[in-house]
């Protein structure tokens, strides 16, 4: 036999093109194999075109950065963990509403949004984090959870904590939870043009 020499999915696509007739539960296990191959195939494709995407736009803008790719991490302290680098030198961003417009909050990882305070430096009268259902539609190739802060590249507007300044390097999520970037704040700043404001608080619970 050399079946082991030729590719998973031309191999079920070749069973697939066979008679069914007797061999219906064979049919059945492989299509839905094929799908499951196809879909992990189209969700690794996608990560990696935002990934190139991101790194393309930065080199475009001649920003120095790092783009590490590691283990999967779910919160900045895991993130932390695996790039090495204590967690609240992570960033995080979130996508917030202001008024029913949609922007990028971007404040250290150990830190949480001061509504109140928020609200008011954008001189707004509601502000609201937005549902996971939004960010997937707004942005669908880019995780939950790890958005960029890069608004040139994504069109909208970026509100930066005012602790994040006194950095030499900002490091956050570039689009995944797989993908970690480093640049000099200094060029973040200057590509993104971000309003800077007082709008965050330490926070005491874990580093999410």
């Amino acid at each position: 036999m050399v079946l082991h020499l030729i590719p998973p999915l031309l191999l079920i696509q070749t069973i697939l093109s066979l008679p069914t007739k007797n061999t219906p539960p064979l049919y059945s296990f492989f299509g839905n194999a094929l799908t499951l191959l196809k879909f992990l195939t189209t969700q690794r494709r996608c990560t990696m075109t935002f990934s190139d995407s991101l790194s393309q736009f930065l080199r475009d803008h001649n920003i120095h950065f790092n783009l590490t790719h590691h283990r999967p991490a779910y919160t900045a302290q895991e993130v932390a963990q695996v790039v090495h680098i204590s967690g609240k030198d992570v960033a995080k961003t979130i996508l917030v509403f202001a008024d029913g417009k949609p922007l990028l909050a971007v404040l250290p990882a150990h830190h949480k949004i001061n509504v109140s305070n928020l609200r008011d430096v954008l001189q707004v009268i509601s502000i609201r984090l937005a549902h996971e259902d939004e960010m997937a539609q707004l942005f669908p190739s880019i995780e939950i959870g790890a958005m960029p802060p890069i608004g040139p590249m994504l069109n909208l507007p970026v509100i930066v904590a005012e602790p994040l300044t006194h950095d030499e390097e900002i490091t956050f999520n570039a689009g995944t939870h797989t993908d970690v970037i480093k640049m000099p704040y200094k060029e973040f700043e200057e590509l993104v043009h971000p309003t800077v404001a007082d709008f965050s608080e330490y926070y005491y619970g874990k580093i999410m």
